[in-house]
């Protein structure tokens, strides 16, 4: 197949999707106040001041209260709960597109469409007082989001669970699909992995009409890319040089050693006729930017609206009525023309276009802003059919003249060139300082004297950017250094291992990262990773590779744990494990453990426990069969019945543990 192979090994980051909303709570003070009253809540976003910035600034307070407690049974806590991003919203509305320049032929670097953040959580108020102020770990933000349905299911997963299996482009057209020769197409990917490649090639794979041997070769290439930048990436014919005698071909993106970053995307040369050729580009949900080739039937028109004034002439004929502002609307009406394949697909990614906050219209002057005045969209009929749909647009701004003008050439300028701002550290692929110094920005200057550009002009300073101004070797700066080492995790998985012999049972696998694996320039950046490597590692796969097996013969003994205290008066109960003619283990009050006399064989054992008050009030408690997962909550005299609860050699003591509710 000539295709490269699947690089292994990336740990990838969660990110939070900034076209939807972002609801974070803020924990309960302490249960035990004596009083709730005038507690406030406050919760800070903090955000760089721009994009590679290696500090955080405030970017807004929001001050909530909690939600009142109800004590007339449980007693429920429940915190205060912010909505604190949406659609255009605080964080949404920082984070910026960036559409490709007409022909683009080169990879564009894109840090304006992600930020890192950060959540600081702030309580005050209450009796005796509170003054909590705890700052959070760094969190990812992208200007993309999903449909709502989907969003509650892979909201928190997208980006680090199922980018790690799809290794998704950033759209939702089909993988595979018909272009023109002319055709511009893009793709975009975000870099939210680590170990970040040294360099990013985009290789292409070719296939031709007459049976030639298919070609590989890597079409375009950039470096030093930043950890959660977004490429972009000109995928059309006339961009990859994609030969005439071409059957179609295939993009997918490596790194330096050929291994492959991507999914791998299809383009077929349609080399049929068509009644006309339209291409409308748009940003689509996910933040990548989409072509669509109009090959239907459209026309374009004008409508005028005239603001007409009287003139008295001082004679007995009528008024003079004359013209004194005239000018026009142009619209485009046009057919997508007949889907030629996967047409439901694509009426479905119609939806898409629809709601696409930025189109344009390739023109041979460059794009043209269009705004979508079709409200209405059919993307699903049972019936099987050609599909097409006509679409209707509003074209450019209001025009108030005509011409018939050919693109213009290069006008002559003031000579200007860009200057460095905000020298940063370069970082290697886990986070480190490389020894290298580079500008985060650009700021626009007059070439002859070196006075700022009007008006004031400022970009990022990107690989791929044809201004870019490459790092320097500084040897103030000790490569491999950090100011901020990631911590050392060692931890017990999640997952048990699954392929233990007859006779054993599975255990946890201990995750293992070393201290100073990863590195930042702020803190709590380089933990980040590591707790990102965790979570990529911890699956069951991983467990069932280097689980533990332990012997499932050996007895063990039941415990009750009982933590409950007294509040305000109120009694607390003693707990039993009931058996069939004595108690399994005997009553347990507050403040003490029992373990039962007897063992038992590892099996599935129905738990009924007892649980009785000598007065009222009842001190309200819960019960948890720890490890297992189950728990009741207790108000009162009566039975407690945890039904099939699996319990093995390793759960000994199988500890029940009673705690305040």
């Amino acid at each position: 197949m000539l295709i490269d192979p699947l690089k292994s090994g990336l740990v990838f980051l969660p990110m939070h999707f900034t076209r939807n909303a972002l609801i974070h709570t803020i924990a309960a003070a302490d249960p035990e106040l004596s009083s709730r009253a005038g507690l406030k809540y406050f919760l800070d976003i903090e955000v760089p001041p721009y994009p590679n910035a290696s500090i955080f600034e405030t970017l807004s307070t929001s001050e909530g209260r909690e939600v009142p407690v109800d004590s007339s049974a449980v007693s429920v806590y429940e915190g205060a709960t912010f909505r604190y991003n949406h659609i255009n919203g605080k964080i949404d509305g920082l984070l910026t597109y960036q559409a490709p320049t007409k022909g683009q032929n080169q990879v564009s670097v894109i840090v304006t469409q992600t930020a890192p953040f950060r959540l600081r959580e702030r309580v005050q108020g209450g009796t005796p007082a509170v003054n909590t102020d705890v700052e959070g770990t760094t969190k990812y933000a992208i200007k993309a989001g999903l449909d709502h349905k989907d969003f509650e299911a892979w909201g928190e997963q997208f980006w680090n669970l199922y980018q790690a299996e799809a290794r998704q482009f950033l759209t939702w057209l089909p993988a595979e699909r018909w272009v023109s020769a002319t055709q511009e197409e893009y793709l975009s990917f975000v870099l939210n992995f680590t170990p970040i490649p040294q360099e990013v090639r985009l290789r292409a794979r070719v296939v031709y009409q007459d049976g030639t041997e298919p070609t590989v070769s890597t079409k375009m290439s950039v470096s030093r890319t930043p950890l959660l930048s977004v490429l972009q990436c000109p995928v059309g014919p006339v961009a990859l040089s994609i030969p005439t005698n071409a059957k179609y071909y295939e993009v997918w993106l490596t790194d330096e050693n050929n291994l492959r970053l991507s999914e791998v995307r299809r383009y077929w040369i349609d080399t049929m006729p068509t009644l006309a050729d339209r291409y409308l580009m748009y940003v689509n949900s996910l933040g990548g930017w989409d072509t669509l080739r109009l090959i239907g039937q459209g026309s374009e028109r004008l409508t005028v609206r005239q603001t007409l004034a009287e003139r008295d002439l001082n004679t007995s004929t009528v008024p003079e009525l004359i013209v004194i502002n005239s000018e026009g609307d142009r619209s485009l009406t046009v057919s997508t023309g007949y889907f030629r394949q996967d047409g439901a697909v694509y009426l479905r990614c119609l939806q898409d276009l629809a709601l696409s906050p930025v189109r344009y219209l390739l023109t041979d002057k460059g794009l043209e802003s269009l705004r979508l005045t079709s409200n209405q969209l059919e993307y699903l009929n049972d019936e099987r059919k050609l599909e097409a749909r006509v679409l209707t647009f509003d074209l450019g701004e209001t025009t108030s003249n005509f011409s018939r003008m050919a693109p213009s050439p290069p006008q002559p300028t003031r000579p200007t060139r860009w200057r460095g701002l905000n020298l940063r550290y370069i970082l290697n692929a886990f986070g480190k300082r490389t020894g290298e110094v580079g500008f985060a920005q650009l700021e626009k200057v007059y070439a002859d004297n070196e006075e700022l550009y009007k008006p004031i002009t400022r970009k990022p300073n990107t690989p791929g950017d044809p201004d870019y101004l490459a790092p320097i070797v500084s040897s103030a700066v000790v490569a491999g250094s950090t100011p901020f080492p990631s911590v050392a995790i060692s931890r017990l998985g999640t997952y048990n291992r699954s392929n233990c012999a007859s006779g054993f049972v599975g255990g946890p696998a201990t995750i293992v990262i070393p201290a100073g694996k990863y590195g930042g320039e702020r803190p709590g950046d380089a933990d980040a990773l590591a707790e990102a490597e965790y979570a990529t590692l911890n699956t069951q796969a991983y467990a069932d590779d280097n689980g533990s097996c332990i012997n499932n013969t050996v007895p063990f003994v039941f415990r009750i744990q009982n933590n409950t205290s007294s509040v305000g008066g109120a009694d607390t109960p003693v707990i039993a494990i009931a058996g069939e003619s004595a108690d399994i283990v005997a009553n347990t009050s507050a403040g003490g453990t029992q373990t039962s006399s007897s063992t038992y064989m590892p099996g599935t054992y129905n738990i009924l426990c007892r649980v009785a008050y000598s007065t009222t009030p009842m001190q309200a408690c819960t019960l948890q069969v720890v490890g297992k997962g189950r728990t009741a909550t207790v108000t009162g005299n009566g039975l407690f019945l945890f039904e099939n609860v699996v319990i093995n050699s390793p759960d000994s003591p199988l500890t029940i543990k009673v705690e305040n509710a």
